[in-house]
């Protein structure tokens, strides 16, 4: 006979924020119960958001040294190492993972569960043989990068933010392709440590930021080397024996060509999501983006019982800014090719 667990809370996902949450609710003795699905990367956030800082803390260093003669200092060019930078930032997001590891969450008598989950009515989640009836659930499954529909971008190699971070090559002619703060931060990075950087938007450049605010971001990217071209759009990626080309149209409907050494997609992210996770909770859907549920600014789904916290939160509360169609999300198994 299968088991029926009770508790107050049910995590589902490992995400760094959800297993954060499940230390905290051990420790306050509300019995959470996280669950670990298939294919789920434990705590995979946290090392990314730390890699991203400290690559982005070197590339502001190189800036400061090489402005130096605004202070009335002599002007130094760096010379970034950046299979050191790489090796660095890896070995940050590393530091973050004794603190998490299946036998410290032991230890503090966190039981993660790892089989298959899917929820079999609006207040129980099927996990494996056992049956979890929880007061809460809560969606803590990260997220995975959106990838365009491009012609030809599947047939050259491409980084996507997840891997870019750990390329120890300097990347000569960068194409960043994309609009969200993730795109822009990237760009700005590898322009301060020295790539020739072309910033190319797929759609509304930092859609639902002040315009205003948005104009002097831009002033300041170009002025530091960022190539961003006005009104442009991809309309194919051009493969090459040597290298890669890029064909845009402008505004003005002028076409024009890029050639470029390594390409970057950073077109936001999807939830990490099995629709038949959710189907039985009958959530109330976003009608841009049927196969996610509706959710607050806070996270709350149409089901009182279930709410939704980090990356999760913040991609399905987002997707109503999003054109339907725009994106193709990658799968559990492929999120991006391989790294250049």
């Amino acid at each position: 006979m299968a088991d029926i667990l009770k508790t107050d809370l049910c995590i589902i996902g490992a995400d760094a924020r959800g297993t954060a949450l499940a230390i905290q609710a051990r420790a306050l003795n509300l019995g959470g119960i996280p669950v670990q699905r298939d294919g789920d990367k434990p705590c995979s956030t946290a090392g990314s958001a730390l890699q991203a800082v400290a690559f982005s803390a070197n590339a502001e260093r190189a800036q400061a040294i090489r402005t130096t003669s605004d202070l009335s200092l002599r002007k130094l060019d760096p010379k970034p190492n950046f299979r050191a930078i790489a090796e660095r930032v890896t070995a940050i997001a590393e530091s973050t993972k004794p603190a998490t590891t299946p036998e410290r969450l032991t230890a503090l008598g966190v039981i993660m569960l790892t089989e298959s989950a899917i929820f079999s009515d609006r207040r129980s989640l099927k996990v494996g043989a056992s049956t979890i009836r929880a007061d809460q659930f809560v969606l803590a499954i990260g997220s995975l990068p959106m990838v365009p529909d491009l012609p030809e971008l599947d047939q050259v190699p491409y980084f996507i933010p997840d891997t870019i971070l750990a390329n120890m090559r300097k990347l000569s002619h960068l194409l960043v392709l994309g609009s969200d703060t993730t795109a822009l931060e990237l760009a700005q990075a590898y322009a301060r440590l020295g790539a020739e950087v072309a910033l190319v938007p797929h759609g509304l450049l930092l859609a639902g930021f002040d315009p205003e605010l948005v104009s002097i971001l831009l002033r300041t990217l170009r002025k530091e080397g960022v190539n961003i071209p006005e009104g442009p759009s991809i309309t194919a990626i051009l493969l090459r024996r040597h290298g890669t080309g890029v064909a845009i149209a402008h505004a003005d409907s002028s076409l024009a060509a890029l050639d470029v050494s390594h390409i970057l997609a950073a077109f936001g992210r999807v939830p990490d999501l099995d629709p038949a996770l959710l189907e039985a909770v009958r959530l109330k859907r976003n009608p841009q983006h049927p196969d996610h549920p509706m959710v607050s600014p806070e996270g709350q789904t149409s089901n009182g019982h279930v709410v939704a916290i980090s990356s999760a939160a913040e991609v399905f509360y987002g997707a109503t800014r999003l054109a339907p169609g725009d994106h193709r999300a990658g799968s559990r198994q492929r999120s991006g090719q391989d790294t250049p």
